[in-house]
């Protein structure tokens, strides 16, 4: 069965990834110092009120804490200079000739990387904000339905990134659209910040984008959980999903026709 297929993928990575599990933790080390240096500058803006725009203290470190922890870890960054260099190199050739989708590939791939990324710098980043600000007022009920809208957040990143990638068959270099949607998530995503933070003008046209789907509304219903914003979340997410994900097959073809027009 192809999903068998797909698995075996994700298990093969899942071990690989394993073998650097020091990486790993050497990344969620470093996310937990982010919040640690969070909770200090928060707590002076918090010294004068006990809410700004709705969130408390510990509503806004734990914010951060799944913010920074999604972001860090989707990769989408480094799949954009993973598929560049696929294309520059001529090593996408010998990709196309394996039983298996080139896109499909990477994205099981990138998921493996990503769920255990998150879970580590997940895990040291909320003991930090444990420690320092105290537990989040969180109904294990509402788990599965967190789960479901951070897989949905790691998609839209990876077709957005997908297509920034494969856009290599028609331009030099792609290292630039790395850094500017790297800029783009940590500022209009609302990654740093909530987006209630921003001037009004910018905060209705940041939380309508894909980047916010990605950072800001998954780590606010993580805070402020509502079956009602969980519904319209998820829906925003799937239409994104879906326009993303049919420019992404149309560049994947032309791409995979490109190859074939010059003898790949």
């Amino acid at each position: 069965m192809k999903i068998l297929k797909y698995y075996e993928i994700w298990k093969i990575n899942l071990l690989n990834s394993l073998m650097y599990f020091s990486d790993f933790i050497f990344y969620s080390v470093f996310i937990g110092v982010i919040i640690f240096i969070f909770v200090n500058l928060w707590r002076n803006l918090y010294s004068t009120t006990s809410v700004i725009e709705g969130f408390t203290l510990v509503m806004m470190i734990w914010y951060l804490v799944l913010t920074e922890s999604m972001v860090v870890n989707i990769g989408g960054t480094t799949l954009i200079k993973e598929l560049n260099q696929e294309v520059k190199s001529g090593d996408l050739i010998y990709v196309l000739n394996k039983p298996y989708n080139y896109v499909a590939y990477h994205y099981v791939k990138s998921l493996c990387q990503w769920m255990l990324g998150f879970t580590t710098s997940f895990i040291i980043a909320g003991l930090v904000a444990l420690f320092f600000v105290g537990a989040l007022e969180f109904s294990l009920i509402t788990l599965p339905f967190i789960l479901v809208i951070l897989l949905f957040s790691f998609t839209i990143d990876f077709t957005i990134s997908a297509i920034l990638g494969i856009s290599a068959f028609w331009m030099e270099d792609t290292t630039s659209f790395k850094y500017v949607y790297e800029k783009i998530i940590f500022i209009l995503g609302g990654m740093l910040i909530p987006l209630e933070i921003f001037p009004e003008w910018l905060r209705i046209i940041s939380a309508k984008l894909p980047f916010s789907y990605i950072a800001y509304h998954p780590a606010k219903l993580f805070v402020m959980f509502s079956f009602k914003s969980f519904l319209w979340i998820m829906l925003a997410q799937l239409s994104y999903v879906i326009f993303f994900g049919i420019i992404l097959v149309i560049l994947y073809k032309l791409a995979v026709r490109k190859v074939n027009l010059h003898g790949g």
